[in-house]
């Protein structure tokens, strides 16, 4: 009897597939686990990405300044829906700055076929801060009644209104007073311009200091092309990635200061500096030692 049990204990074992099943469900267990960690790193890599946007912005001071949200267009991101469903009460709502309202743009001719767009903001004088955060609805248009939406990309377009049109749109005409322009550290990426070039009339063409998210990673294709009235720039060590001809035009009297390696820039585009650009390039620059 005991070995007629025995045997149809190891038939059933075996042709049952009991040991076939236990071994599948050990695998979905370890997949499980597995995938839960992953999980609780995301959350922990998205809290240490928090915790490094302490302080929003590198220039102590700058959020006393903050620009009014309803200055800029905007274009939604990440409406949270991309999250995981772990995830969903964390902040991930993201948007882009895109451009200037038009409501605060006013178009000036200075000849046949030639205008500039001026802003009109009196708010703005000296310094330009972005924003680091907007209440939007999910057309991205800024509302009291919306969700808030974190600003992780910036198109250079702020720092002018050409809105895509194709005639010059010259920085030093639609901002004449703006001397800095601060960007909070939760921009990670900042898109490429529309027609923005220094203007070259002396009367109006002024230095300008650009300070950069401690968090940048890319820099979109021809972002500071003919930025005359840029005496230097610095890029910090963050960056991952420079699009095609971003510094064209830039001439000898110009410095771009790198606080990353050359080796890093093999990842960039191939034509990163443009062909016309001849500004001095400082590698591995501490902005640190340089102040003290």
């Amino acid at each position: 009897m005991l070995l007629i049990l025995a045997g149809v204990t190891i038939s059933y074992i075996t042709n049952g597939g009991l040991i076939d099943k236990t071994q599948v469900a050990m695998n979905e267990y370890e997949n499980a686990d597995k995938k839960q960690q992953d999980i609780i790193d995301d959350i922990d890599d998205y809290n240490k990405q928090e915790i490094d946007l302490d302080p929003v912005y590198s220039e102590e001071g700058a959020e006393d300044n903050i620009a009014p949200t309803d200055l800029f267009e905007y274009e939604i991101i990440n409406d949270g829906s991309i999250a995981s469903a772990y995830m969903q009460n964390l902040p991930t709502k993201t948007a882009k700055i895109t451009g200037i309202n038009p409501n605060y743009i006013e178009k000036q001719n200075v000849g046949y076929h030639e205008w500039y767009y001026k802003i009109k903001y009196d708010g703005i004088t000296d310094v330009l801060v972005i924003p680091y955060q907007a209440e939007l609805d999910e057309n991205g248009n800024v509302t009291e009644n919306g969700e808030m939406y974190k600003i992780t990309e910036v198109d250079l377009s702020v720092l002018g209104s050409s809105r895509g049109n194709s005639t010059p749109n010259y920085y030093g005409k639609s901002f004449p007073s703006v001397k800095k322009v601060i960007y909070p550290n939760t921009v990670e990426k900042i898109g490429r311009k529309e027609n923005i070039r220094g203007y070259e009339a002396g009367d109006v063409q002024q230095p300008l200091e650009i300070i950069f998210s401690k968090n940048m990673t890319s820099i979109g294709d021809e972002a500071f092309s003919y930025c005359y009235e840029l005496n230097e720039i610095i890029i910090p060590e963050t960056i991952e990635y420079i699009g095609s001809e971003v510094f064209s035009g830039w001439d000898s009297n110009q410095t771009i200061y790198f606080e990353c390696s050359e080796d890093e820039s093999k990842n960039w585009d191939t034509d990163w500096k443009g062909w016309s650009c001849k500004a001095n390039i400082v590698w591995n620059y501490n902005s640190d030692e340089a102040t003290e």
